[in-house]
């Protein structure tokens, strides 16, 4: 089975820092995404990227945070996804992105939308998008370490095109 995931990155146009502190926002997704495309393996797993970043693991060994950060984002959706499936299938991940990192377009959250999305997809676990936005975020704050809302994976999840999300 192969899985393609497509996830956009977000702007926001009004509230900048008031979805985790009550207020309203009001982002919409952009055309500059990241693509993940999944398949299953049977002995390890592999993640690469068109960055030139690259790791190989067991899914189902135990693991701890990374001292490489870009890896806690594919070892932090793993470790939500087994708190729901405790065992599952090992895979390959290739990543290719024309979402540029560390431009404020939430690059690290559609990065982690699309791979617990993927990866619920290949092993068969049916999450919904608010299932999908909550444990995106609980590994920004459990291994990123960055404490925000949910802006930024409610609108990866749920945008439309040429249409803003109004979110408090």
């Amino acid at each position: 089975m192969k899985i393609k995931v497509t996830s956009p990155g977000r702007v926001n146009l009004i509230g900048e820092h008031t979805d985790y502190n009550g207020g309203y926002v009001l982002p919409c997704a952009l055309d500059l995404t990241i693509d993940l495309f999944f398949e299953k393996k049977s002995n390890k797993s592999y993640v690469n990227t068109d960055l030139g970043y690259s790791m190989s693991f067991d899914v189902n060994t135990a693991f701890k945070k990374s001292d490489n950060h870009w890896e806690n984002y594919v070892l932090g959706a793993i470790n939500e996804l087994k708190q729901i499936k405790s065992e599952l299938s090992n895979f390959s991940c290739s990543i290719k992105s024309i979402l540029p990192s560390g431009a404020g377009i939430s690059s690290s959250s559609a990065l982690v939308c699309g791979l617990i999305k993927g990866l619920s997809k290949l092993n068969e676990i049916n999450l919904n998008n608010y299932e999908i936005i909550n444990l995106s975020r609980n590994v920004e704050h459990k291994y990123i370490g960055v404490l925000g809302g949910i802006m930024d994976q409610f609108t990866i999840m749920n945008a439309k095109r040429n249409m803003a999300i109004l979110l408090n």
